[in-house]
């Protein structure tokens, strides 16, 4: 899977350095940049980090595991900086995992809390990007790409659901040959399963949790119209609501971290708008700058934080499961 990640990635930033754009009027285009936009795009990416920590919160409040808000931040701002430097877009939740252990009280616990907070997000995006389809649909039709990446996200979220539901997991982990083994993975599914469906069968929360993944999508599509303009895009705002999430669709196609995906993608995109290649493609050599300001900022506040995040109340659940071994 690596392999085929770095090739794609290598691949399109070949294609896309060597064959479609002008790279001495990428310089140029890049040297024009307004600024004052570009600021308030990272401000955006910020705000957007922010709104991502408090739907987290309410996922954890479902858990009966309260963390402030502040310190998922933290979590979430550090874990920007392990996603961009790991070969894998998950090393940023693997980390946060790792770093809510403590508070939770569990791994698996901590893991599943990570695992709906990103699953309420990419149901909304998945929205998003399908209603924004079928509204451009002359569009989406002229893009094959489109269609392909909405199967795909369509098709993994009903395979989440599918292993969530069922008890197929449960019935795979029968045939694992060591009976140490296969109780230990046992223990640890049924935590993170049983603290899954709790999370996704509370109304309360999941309301919350939607209306934050929703409040999220519009800090993201307003970010990249800023971005937009900055570079000097006349494409109006309604537009960036079917560009955006359709965009973010692809980049869950396998590459390294989107690169080579994202500029490919950008090309292709606005292509159809009239913006010339280089321009696309520095749309999205920008977006990936701003990852690698936000990825060293995680790295400072990594190295400067002092302790982990703390749950500040435990309540005891009977619909919660913990396991003092999973920890």
């Amino acid at each position: 899977m690596f392999i085929l990640k770095l090739l794609v990635s290598g691949g399109l930033i070949i294609w896309v350095l060597f064959y479609s754009i002008d790279v001495s009027h990428l310089l140029v285009v890049i040297s024009k940049l307004n600024l004052k936009l570009i600021i308030i795009a990272l401000g955006m990416r910020f705000l957007g980090l922010l709104v991502s920590s408090l739907r987290w919160q309410k996922v954890l409040d479902s858990q009966a595991v309260h963390v402030r808000v502040l310190s998922l931040n933290d979590s979430y701002l550090i874990s920007s900086f392990f996603n961009l430097f790991m070969p894998t877009r998950i090393g940023g939740d693997l980390f946060r995992v790792k770093d809510l252990q403590r508070a939770c009280g569990s791994l698996s616990k901590s893991a599943s809390s990570v695992f709906v907070e990103r699953f309420l997000g990419i149901l909304v995006l998945l929205i998003f990007a399908l209603f924004a389809s079928l509204f451009q649909l002359s569009l989406s039709q002229k893009i094959p790409a489109i269609w392909m990446g909405l199967v795909v996200g369509i098709s993994g979220i009903a395979i989440l659901f599918f292993i969530l539901y069922s008890r197929f997991t449960t019935g795979m982990i029968k045939f694992i040959p060591f009976i140490k083994l296969r109780e230990r993975f046992a223990s640890k599914w049924t935590i993170f399963r049983e603290n899954a469906l709790l999370c996704l069968s509370h109304p309360k929360f999941l309301a919350w949790g939607l209306w934050y993944s929703f409040l999220l999508q519009l800090v993201v599509i307003f970010h990249y119209w800023i971005i937009g303009r900055a570079i000097g895009f006349s494409i109006p705002l309604s537009h960036y609501f079917f560009l955006i999430p359709v965009q973010l669709i692809i980049l869950m196609l396998p590459s390294i971290n989107g690169i080579g995906l994202r500029e490919a993608s950008s090309i292709v995109l606005f292509g159809y708008y009239g913006i010339a290649a280089t321009d696309a493609a520095t749309f999205g050599f920008v977006d990936l700058a701003m990852m690698l300001v936000l990825g060293s900022a995680g790295w400072l506040r990594f190295i400067s934080r002092g302790s982990k995040p703390k749950n500040t109340f435990s309540q005891p659940t009977t619909s919660s499961v913990t396991n003092a071994a999973d920890q």
